[in-house]
């Protein structure tokens, strides 16, 4: 099984600002802004960001990857969605960060 691409919401263009919500937002963590702006921030030629290519931009470790990226989904930065198996055990998983938090209708 590969590992899950992640996706931004909206393509940046080269110069793009980061979104004004990644600095504004004060329920996230250091770690998990650190994300964000990596993800906004990138360059162009990286269309769709790696988890490895991430973890080293950020310099974090498998466990604390898993906590942060947990805490974002939480706070509705990043929609993860699996998809069902193709009848041969393989399952697809996309992982969209936003650029701009959405609240979880479920949170009411």
């Amino acid at each position: 099984m590969s590992a899950p691409d992640f996706r931004v919401e909206k393509p940046l263009e080269v110069g793009s600002p980061i979104p004004l919500d990644v600095y504004t937002d004060e329920r996230l963590s250091g770690p998990a802004r650190a994300i964000l702006m990596a993800v906004h921030g990138r360059p162009k030629n990286i269309a769709r960001p790696t988890k490895a290519w991430l973890m080293t931009m950020v310099g974090f470790k498998d466990g604390s990857w898993k906590k942060y990226t947990t805490e974002l989904v939480a706070l509705g930065w990043l929609i993860r969605t699996n998809h069902g198996g193709d009848g041969r055990g393989k399952w697809r998983h996309e992982r969209t960060f936003l650029s701009a938090p959405r609240n979880n209708p479920l949170d009411r």
